[in-house]
């Protein structure tokens, strides 16, 4: 058995015997009840607090609202045996900087609080919601319409969750909403309003379709098209809950002077591309302008080589700001989109000799930003074009071609409108999707055409793009949430609706700070796996064909995750730390839980629990 799940039954075992011996409930019992019961060497040094409604109530709207405004105040301490540093939220006003000039939209519903002590939300009073921008009277609790709240709808429920961040603090609210109808009025609202807040583009302005699509993203759920049965196999057999030898986590520390010099440029900022290659299993780390190559044998990562201050054929500084497999995996393409001299270049790295073999150039009037292989499984085959954009083309490449510009003029669409392409993906058929800054999505079937399907931007800039094997779906990753795109659903004269992943409320609270997502990827055709932080995050298709979109498993890590991908190994992956890289057994995420959360924390920062 695993020390965390000691923990968490030795935990659990003195709730029982508390309440046995004393035939009263746990929560009424104060730490020194459970140190009688078993002594320990220390005690916590503080215990958590929550708010309950006052006695009495203070105005804080205008006084037409005032009889559905209710003031709180903080009451005595609560007791917890897993102890979180909840300190009571002390309410905000809009700053002077942000002028309030219309009315939007108002409900009201029970406001509920989540509170760590009790694991749960709790009610705290009828409460009146606006959605301005326009009153000097605004609520005491105010914040501005945007992702970084975290927003979450539940249609089902009829709930809206979110967080709040006072002095550094994260908080989790939620909305309990009477009607279904006022819910559907309420979340069409805020997302009009999430909408021209993150894009400054009015919503009445926007295309009929368009508004159609946001609105419904925010309360898209489930996958209309999905066949679970392709799914239920794999799923069963590398299910991280099923009963079966425990795996353990293998960090893979430098050893040699070579590899501690690579990891000695590593730091929490840094963010590093890693490539595995399934065919030949080898796995590339790739920062600025070093490389360390690793092989997979035996379920080890042994260190091969560190090439440090890596140059281009013509001895010129190389700072890969991107990198591919290529031509049955014997070659590394890359690109430099920081030094002017290597604008609109391709570097191919031979693996084997492990130097610079050939170099590339388009010619283009934008500079080249992104390129990605011809069709999903490219890399592991002979195909010797690949697919590269700018901020307003799409084109493919062909090294063979006769002359200095690689671009094939019969597979090239320039866009006239700002498009601000920044990243793309290529499917198993060979499709192309292409997204970037402004947050919106392109489907191309062909590179000499427009796309076959444009889905607008829900607001924030998509910083990667990744596809599944079989080429439905479709994962991009945004700063604080993902989007699942179901890239073969087809209506006539609609959009496939994003469903998007975000992290429960309370568990950003609990992780104590935003998501900041790094790139999300396909494992396989059943599970989508993304890092924020120090926590790893892995989303079932199974789950979220369910409509179970917050059925995620975690696992915390000791170091900020700087990036991941999948081995050959299907059930494990590679993550890269500052300190090194390690393997990650897919069986070591657990089922995402208020008590796992609070249990990683205390585990790292109380040592009350350290001397259990």
């Amino acid at each position: 058995m695993e020390a965390d799940d000691i923990k968490l039954f030795m935990l659990l075992l003195y709730d029982c015997v508390y309440e046995h011996s004393y035939q009263a409930s746990r929560s009424k019992a104060s730490e020194a009840d459970i140190k009688r019961l078993f002594p320990i060497q220390s005690t916590p040094k503080t215990t958590s607090s929550f708010l309950q409604p006052a006695e009495s109530q203070q105005p804080v709207l205008h006084n037409k609202y005032d009889h559905l405004i209710t003031a709180f105040s903080v009451s005595g301490n609560t007791p917890a045996l897993v102890e979180f540093d909840y300190v009571p939220y002390k309410g905000s006003k809009l700053s002077k900087n942000h002028s309030i000039t219309e009315y939007i939209s108002s409900l009201q519903a029970e406001l509920y609080e989540y509170i760590p002590a009790k694991e749960s939300f709790v009610v705290k009073a009828d409460a009146f919601a606006l959605i301005i921008s326009g009153n000097p009277h605004v609520p005491s609790l105010s914040q501005i319409v945007e992702h970084q709240i975290n927003p979450s709808f539940n249609k089902t429920a009829k709930v809206f969750t979110w967080n709040y961040v006072e002095s550094g603090r994260i908080y989790s609210f939620m909305l309990k909403i009477s009607t279904e109808e006022i819910y559907d009025d309420f979340s069409a609202s805020f997302a009009q309003c999430l909408f021209e807040n993150s894009t400054r583009i009015p919503f009445r302005k926007s295309r009929r379709s368009d508004q159609h699509y946001v609105i419904n993203a925010f309360g898209n759920s489930a996958l209309d098209d999905f066949d679970p049965y392709e799914y239920t196999l794999e799923d069963k057999m590398t299910s991280a809950d099923v009963d079966e030898p425990a795996e353990e986590d293998m960090l893979f520390s430098p050893t040699t002077l070579e590899e501690k010099e690579f990891f000695q440029t590593f730091s929490s900022s840094k963010s590093p591309i890693l490539l595995s290659a399934p065919v030949t299993s080898r796995l590339f780390v790739i920062e600025g302008t070093n490389i360390a190559i690793y092989q997979e044998s035996q379920d080890q990562m042994q260190f091969v080589k560190a090439i440090l201050g890596i140059k281009t054929m013509d001895n010129q500084d190389l700072h890969i700001s991107q990198a591919i497999l290529y031509k049955q995996e014997e070659y590394l393409l890359f690109l430099d989109t920081h030094h002017p001299h290597n604008a609109n270049k391709i570097h191919k790295f031979d693996i084997m000799q492990q130097n610079m073999v050939d170099e590339w150039q388009i010619e283009d009037e934008s500079p080249l930003l992104y390129i990605t292989p011809s069709f999903k499984s490219a890399p592991q085959s002979n195909e010797h074009t690949f697919c590269g954009i700018t901020s307003s083309a799409v084109f493919r490449i062909d090294p063979l071609q006769a002359g200095k510009n690689k671009i094939k003029s019969s597979e090239y669409k320039k866009h006239i409108t700002k498009t601000d392409f920044s990243v793309a993906a290529s499917t198993a058929s060979g499709h192309l999707v292409v997204a970037g800054h402004r947050g919106d999505m392109r489907l191309f079937s062909a590179l000499n055409t427009m796309a076959r399907t444009t889905m607008p931007s829900i607001g924030e800039p998509i910083l990667a793009l990744d596809t599944a094997a079989s080429g439905q779906y479709i994962i991009a990753t945004c700063a604080d949430f993902l989007m699942l795109i179901d890239a073969e659903e087809q209506h006539a004269d609609q959009k496939p609706i994003p469903i998007i992943l975000r992290l429960r409320s309370e568990h950003v609270m609990l992780m104590k700070n935003r998501p900041k997502f790094t790139g999300a990827y396909f494992d396989s055709e059943n599970r989508i796996i993304a890092a924020t932080g120090h926590y790893l995050i892995m989303w079932n298709l199974q789950d979220i064909y369910h409509g179970r979109i917050d059925a995620y498993k975690i696992k915390r890590l000791d170091n900020v995750a700087l990036a991941s991908c999948q081995i050959s190994t299907n059930n494990s992956i590679i993550v890269a730390t500052a300190n090194g890289i390690t393997k990650m057994p897919l069986s070591k995420f657990k089922a995402s839980s208020s008590q796992y959360l609070m249990m990683e924390q205390s585990a790292k920062e109380s040592e009350y629990l350290a001397d259990i």
